[in-house]
Formats: C-alpha cells, structure tokens, sequence
C-alpha cells in the first residue's frame, strides 16, 4: 500500500524537526520532506500539523501480565511476588498468555508503541499474539530453575532462540534469564554457555531492589553484576533492566561488556525499588533505553509516561539541565531499537515504516513553544493518533485493525482473570 502523510511536523534522523510529507511504499519509507507531484496513492492523510516521529520501544516488559493489572498493589516486591503474582500465573494457560497479550498489544500500539522486548512464559502464544496483530517482538528468555529443571529450562531456551530468530520479520528472539535469584549457578553456566555458542546478547533483571544485591553478596561474595561477568553471560553484551542499585565498579563491568541499561522507572517507584541514577550511566558511556515493566507492576503500558518520569527524576538525583528532553526521547526510540534490534530507531528513507503521530490539538499540547519538549513533559497517549508498523496502520483515531475486535479481547480477558483468582484461592 502507497499512503502519504502530508501537512505534518517530522522527527528527522537527526533528530530535527523539519516540515514536510513522509510517504510510504512496500511498508518502507519512500520519502520524507517537500511534496512530491504526479504521484499515486492509496491513502492520502492529512496531519493536520501533527507530529511524525519513529516509533518507541518498550524495551522491558511481560505483555500478559496486563490480567494482572490491579490485582495487588501496595506490596514490597517480594511479597507482591511470591504471594500474589507467582500463584496466578502458575495457573495461566496459553490462551490466557495469548489474550493478555492482545490486550497489551492494544495499549501498546495506542501510545505510539512499535516493538517490545518480552520475557514471559507460553511465549509461543506471545509471539503468536504479536504476528497476528502485525506487532513487531523480541522474545527474551524468562529461564528460571527454582523448581530444579536446569536441562530443561536451557533446552527451551535454546529452541525457542533457533526457531525464532528466523521465523518472521515481525519477531527475533534474545537469550535471557529472569534474575541471578531465580537462578542457581549451573543454570548461569549454561547461559553463558549458550553466548558463546551464539555469539549473542542476554538479557536479565539485574540489581532491582536492595535486598536483591545483598542477596547476591551473602552467596555469592560479589555483586549481582560481577558475578554475572566472572561467569561469562555478557561476554556478547546484552540488556539489563533496572538496574537501580550499581555501584561504581558495577557500571564500569556493564560498559566494558557493552550492556544496555533498561529503566523501568513507574514500577521502580510503585515497588519502592529506589530510582535508577540514570545521568551517571550515561556520563560513565552506559546505553540507556526504556520500558514500562508489566501492566501489574506499573500498572500502565504507557510508554510516553515512562519518557517523562525517567527525565524529571533525572533532575531530582541530579540537577535540572542533568538531561535534555531531547535525549530522553533518543533513549526511547533509538537506544531502544539498537538494544531491540528489530526496528531502526531512525525515520529514513528505506527503513520499515515504523512510526507513529502525536497530535498538538488537545489542551495539554498547547501553545507550541517546543515540539520535543512538548512531547517529553506534556504528551500523554491521549495524544497519540496513528501507529504504523511496515507500512501498516494498526491504530488511527482510536480504532484498531489487529484483525480482532477490543471488544472481544476485553471480554476474553476479564472472564479469565476471575477464573484465574478463584483457582488460586
């Protein structure tokens, strides 16, 4: 499909806002900047002033947690853990992980989002979610050997790496693991294992929470990170989210392995995890992406939130000019693709139409002193009015064409949370 959007304000490569038409064609972009004559179109769409950007990457979340949502608040993490959130989820079936994930991919794509990097379990019925939806996703792997199923756990690791990295341009897939305490040091092995086999990423929860880093320390004698480095698992680099509790020798270890930091700032805060010190990351040469965590933590898939509290706390650790609008929104959008590594974090001419609108006709966008930091500080997803993913629109103006009725997945979704309650009780 051809389709020219054209009266609109453009996020270029560099960042700049320049005025102009963007047309798409074959799901790539064809053009960007002054208009264009004698040319044919499927669609053409007046922006009506609004802004064009690349779309943002969620590069840390767990989509089916969106039947979670709500269900336990106001609890430290590690009893809102083991006694709210693993009992429902050991009951959650495939479909279940399917649906949530529909209803997740509906928040997504109506706050501007094109990607996510998502560790969860059934993550075949997750991926599955996200290609019929036309949704761009990384699985990470969730592995996790509490219960003593090492072979196993790194077995299913390894499939799902082989059958989906070459499965669909809409998926890839990243080694992972969920945190260095769900995980005993033969599982750590053979992650690392696994890295230097592929010669590629792991992604991880790393040093969330106080009490997790002094858990490390008490069996370990190092900390999270350093134990994860001497056992080889960032050899290749990789993502780490969180990260709120590093030390100085701690960022040293992640910048010479080349580990992106991935903050999640609203369940940092919601969980009383602290605040990530994201400035000093940067200034130390860390890679800072973003993502909103899962919806029972944060309780929001709202990336445009998760833009403005990781720049306003960066002022609160720091000082005002500690970070620019400008860069906040850089980490949202191309740190976060180069972390992904599905999409190209750039509007450019033959990349995937990956991108997304943000209207200035509401109140909260007005005047228009400054785009960017109108985005930054005033945007919500309200704002948001299109999202496009290859050249395919699968939001505009409040309806969704994923090929399956909101209607139908609300529906789905919350009759299973109420079974899933009873059945834990």
């Amino acid at each position: 499909m051809n389709i020219r959007l054209y009266n609109a304000y453009i996020l270029n490569q560099d960042f700049d806002i320049v005025f102009g038409e963007v047309h798409i064609s074959d799901g790539k972009i064809a053009h960007i900047g002054e208009p264009k004559t004698n040319l044919i179109w499927d669609r053409n769409i007046d922006m009506n002033n609004s802004l064009v950007l690349h779309g943002f990457s969620n590069c840390h979340t767990h989509s089916p947690m969106t039947l979670l949502r709500s269900y336990s608040d106001d609890l430290a993490l590690a009893d809102w853990l083991n006694k709210a959130i693993f009992p429902i989820e050991a009951r959650m079936t495939t479909e279940d992980c399917y649906y949530g994930t529909l209803l997740a991919i509906l928040e997504y794509l109506s706050g501007g989002v094109i990607a996510i990097g998502d560790m969860y379990f059934h993550q075949d019925s997750i991926i599955q979610a996200c290609l019929d939806s036309g949704f761009k996703i990384v699985g990470i792997g969730s592995a996790a050997d509490i219960n003593g199923d090492t072979e196993s756990q790194l077995e299913a690791l390894e499939q799902n790496y082989q059958k989906y990295n070459s499965y669909s341009p809409l998926c890839a897939y990243k080694l992972g693991f969920h945190a260095q305490y769900t995980a005993s040091d033969n599982l750590i092995q053979g992650i690392a294992r696994l890295a230097r086999k592929y010669q590629d990423q792991v992604c991880a929860h790393l040093s969330e929470t106080r009490e997790e880093v002094q858990s490390c320390i008490t069996r370990h004698k190092m900390t999270p990170p350093r134990y994860l480095v001497k056992n080889g698992v960032f050899d290749f680099g990789g993502s780490a989210y969180h990260c709120v509790h590093l030390d100085k020798n701690d960022i040293e270890l992640l910048k010479e392995k080349n580990v992106t930091i991935v903050t999640n700032p609203s369940s940092n805060l919601k969980l009383a995890s602290g605040i990530a010190d994201i400035v000093n990351y940067a200034k130390k040469g860390l890679k800072i992406a973003i993502g909103t965590d899962g919806a029972a933590s944060n309780n929001s898939l709202d990336m445009l939130k998760e833009i403005y509290l990781t720049a306003v706390l960066s002022k609160v650790r720091n000082n005002p000019t500690a970070l620019t609008a400008k860069d906040v929104l850089k980490m949202a959008i191309t740190n976060g693709a180069r972390a992904l590594g599905i999409t190209s974090g750039i509007l450019k001419e033959g990349n995937d139409a990956d991108l997304t609108a943000i209207s200035f006709d509401l109140p909260n966008m007005r005047p228009i002193n400054n785009i960017i930091n109108n985005v930054v500080y005033s945007s919500t997803s309200k704002n948001i009015i299109l999202t496009m993913i290859k050249g395919k629109i699968l939001y505009e103006k409040g309806e969704y064409n994923i090929g399956i009725s909101a209607d139908e997945i609300y529906k789905y979704c919350d009759k299973a949370i109420k079974r899933l309650i009873q059945q834990a009780n």
